[in-house]
């Protein structure tokens, strides 16, 4: 295979050795090879020839390798001079508006980086109208053995948007656990030029880290301050500088630099004070540079908001007071964004205004030392419409106002909406969220509600009045499903099942983070923005598989969901992290839930006509730790599939009922527990136990109505002994939910159990009357 660095051709072979050379007399530091790193250590740039300073043949750079998917005639890859960094760039060009093509690395090896994250950057400039991006794929095997062909573990697109000028861009994200190698592709498509220079790709945190401590803290109302603290991850002296951006409506406000000198090993902090008004929201860009430009250590994006940041907690379903709901008043919690000394000398206070009435004032709210307060107010007959909660904060004798939008809706039948406890109520009734997707045979919705699941999913073009009424007998809510984003279909819809107790909402373009061609995120956004006025009273649902997925798309729905795939199989890690992306992207007022497989990978997406290996579906005992670990990392629902899945000339056919009937029964069996306990959960208090999410056993204790209700998981596929406390219990005794069993604890509440592989235990135990 002539196209790796297995090569045996003579002058791949110089001119990487020439490369080496040219990058460790370069580096001004430890040269930080492969065989010198250790899986903590900075990894320096990964790629190979990211500067394009060397050329291999026919012009174009060593160690990359060109790949035409259609119009390669007229598409051509080159280096060419007056480069953005040092002599050569790299120049992708096409003739043709049907050309689609580009230029990839080597295989990257980064298994010592593996469950760590990454940073891509790079600088370009685009000419023409072209369709740019940059494609980061990893991959569990070895990619030279059946180059694309290989499954991948992750894919991360990052759009190039049209720039006539140099401009920077990068993209963090996390690399699976299992990875191997890394492809990195910049892909163009259409007519016109893309030209490329400092293609990097480093493991965080790099040669220098960056914690940021605060961001845009009011110190008076003219001028705030962010904290950095940041440290030199070699063991040599390390120069750079911090470039902090203020950013308003995708345009550059300010901007300031800080220059850096730091010995081997030493850390440091750094304040920059910068004038803004309190009244005024932005966003600060923080990079963090090397010598030069192309040497990017770090790069993020922080939202500060104006002195009060504020949202409405209650009602949470898009802030609107739905009389199904038992949620009849106004809860808004906030935050002064501000120094301490800010803090204290602020003075706030809130009313409803909007409709015919307003509450008066109501004033005294109190602050904690942190910043946080918590405003209920209960609005007095108040009709359908548009309200306003409004905050008031004084400072230093000046005033900043802060507006926040609720709604009163009309009244309604078939209401479908979830409250602040995450619960989901339709019917009139709070549910804990199970659902099946998809489901595209009518004949199998009476096996779906006998399962246990309170709703399914299923595709618009089998959407039938017929299927509608199966579902209505079985007992069954429906969200409908589709990858269109015209408003009319959507109006469609809506009249044809608007009027049906069973049609509980939509589910839109499904993991919307992986289609190919990418997705402008103003796309969904403006198709939610219909859907809330078409159905104002049922939910949109969103799958996304990645934490940039959750970032870019997760204001497209109510509900977003977290396409939790473990690859290999096995590997639960896969949950826990996705979930606790998905948690830190969302707003706090949106439940998250997560999708589980019970299909493998070799029926849903690989192609690989596996399902004994690689491919295979989970365990019953996997399906079940992966329920209850999701539940753990805070997931308010739970989604299914993979039921039934045609096969075609890539996969197999797949019916959980006759290929896995042992896993299909664990699934109901799982679905009659929380049933039982899943509302208990949600509606109860964590006890705010620490966790370490990296453990092998997880667990977690909540309290409701006198009980406390005792979760534990074995992670792994090895028996493990599970240590954990339970606060509050009249007596130290615990009882096993569907078995035979009282586990005892000694007088401080502490507990442990050996657990066999993928085992759950749930617990019930009596709480003291005297809390």
């Amino acid at each position: 295979m002539l196209r790796y660095q297995r090569s045996n051709n003579a002058t791949h072979t110089i001119a990487l050795i020439i490369l080496c050379c040219a990058l460790l007399l370069g580096a001004g530091g430890p040269a930080f090879t492969q065989m010198a790193r250790t899986a903590t250590a900075p990894s320096g740039n990964l790629i190979v020839n990211g500067g394009f300073e060397v050329p291999g043949v026919d012009d174009t750079p060593e160690a990359w390798v060109f790949k035409s998917w259609q119009g390669g005639d007229m598409a051509t890859a080159r280096l060419i001079g007056r480069a953005r960094f040092d002599r050569l760039q790299l120049q992708l060009a096409s003739t043709s508006e049907l050309a689609h093509f580009g230029c990839y690395t080597q295989p990257i090896e980064v298994g010592a980086y593996a469950g760590q994250e990454l940073l891509l950057s790079l600088h370009y400039v685009t000419q023409g109208a072209i369709h740019a991006e940059v494609i980061v794929v990893a991959f569990a095997e070895d990619f030279t053995l059946r180059e694309w062909e290989t499954p991948p573990v992750s894919r991360e697109e990052l759009h190039l948007s049209p720039s006539p000028r140099w401009a920077p861009i990068s993209r963090r994200f996390e690399l699976p656990p299992k990875a191997r190698h890394i492809v990195v592709l910049l892909r163009i498509s259409g007519k016109g030029t893309l030209i490329c220079d400092g293609v990097s790709l480093r493991s965080l945190p790099a040669e220098i880290g960056c914690e940021v401590r605060s961001a845009g803290l009011v110190t008076d109302p003219r001028r705030r301050t962010t904290h950095l603290h940041l440290t030199n991850n070699t063991a040599g002296q390390i120069t750079g500088r911090v470039r902090m951006e203020m950013w308003e409506q995708a345009r550059c406000t300010g901007a300031q630099d800080a220059r850096l000198v730091l010995a081997a090993g030493e850390a440091q902090d750094l304040k920059m004070l910068y004038g803004y008004d309190f009244r005024r929201p932005h966003d600060l860009r923080i990079i963090l540079y090397g010598n030069q430009d192309d040497e990017i250590y770090d790069d993020r994006r922080i939202a500060v908001p104006s002195l009060i940041d504020a949202r409405v907690v209650v009602p949470a379903f898009r802030s609107t007071i739905i009389a199904a709901l038992p949620e009849d008043h106004v809860v808004v919690k906030g935050h002064i964004h501000a120094t301490p000394e800010v803090v204290e000398a602020t003075r706030i206070s809130a009313r409803i205004t909007g409709g015919t009435e307003a509450t008066g004032p109501g004033e005294g709210i109190i602050a904690s030392p942190a910043g946080d307060f918590t405003v209920s107010l209960f609005p007095a007959n108040i009709v359908s419409g548009h309200y306003l909660v409004t905050l008031r904060a004084v400072v230093s004798k000046q005033t900043v106002e802060v507006q926040i939008p609720f709604d009163k809706a009309l009244a309604s039948q078939n209401e479908v909406a979830y409250d602040s406890l995450g619960r989901l109520w339709a019917g009139g009734k709070p549910v804990f969220p199970l659902g099946m997707g998809y489901v595209i045979d009518t004949e199998d919705i009476q096996a779906v509600g006998e399962a246990g699941f309170d709703f399914l999913i299923a595709p618009a073009r089998i959407a039938s009045w017929d299927f509608m009424d199966h579902a209505r007998d079985a007992g069954v809510g429906v969200f409908i499903s589709s990858a269109s984003l015209e408003r009319d279909f959507w109006s469609n819809m809506t009249d044809k099942h608007i009027g049906r107790a069973e049609f509980w909402g939509w589910y839109v373009l499904e993991k919307a983070d992986t289609h190919s061609p990418s997705i402008d995120p103003a796309i969904l956004e403006a198709l939610y923005a219909d859907l809330i006025k078409l159905t104002p009273d049922r939910p949109v649902l969103c799958s996304l598989s990645s934490a940039a997925g959750f970032r870019t798309y997760g204001d497209a729905g109510d509900i977003p969901i977290a396409w939790c795939e473990p690859n290999p199989p096995g590997d639960l890690s896969a949950v826990v992290k996705l979930l606790h992306h998905a948690q830190d992207e969302i707003s706090a007022t949106k439940p998250v839930w997560a999708l589980l497989p019970i299909a493998g990978a070799a029926h849903i997406r690989d192609g690989s006509l596996d399902p004994a290996g690689a491919g295979r579906p989970p365990t019953p005992a996997e399906y079940r730790a992966m329920a209850y670990l999701a539940i753990l990392c805070g997931a308010k629902g739970i989604l299914c599939y993979g039921y039934r899945l045609p096969g075609d000339a890539r996969r197999k056919n797949y019916l959980i009922t006759d290929d896995n009937a042992l896993l299909w029964k664990e699934v109901a069996s799982v679905n009659a527990e929380l049933k039982t306990l899943g509302l208990s959960i949600l509606s109860g208090r964590r006890q705010p136990h620490p966790v370490d999410w990296s453990a092998p056993v997880q667990w977690g204790v909540w309290e409701c109505e006198g009980q406390a209700i005792v979760v534990m998981v074995n992670t792994t596929g090895e028996p493990q002994t599970g240590a954990l406390v339970v606060d509050n219990l009249s007596q130290q005794v615990l009882d096993a939910v569907n078995a035979a069993e009282r586990l005892e604890g000694t007088e401080s509440g502490q507990f442990g159990r050996p657990l066999g592989p993928y085992e759950v235990r749930v617990y019930t135990g009596d709480l003291r009357t005297d809390q």
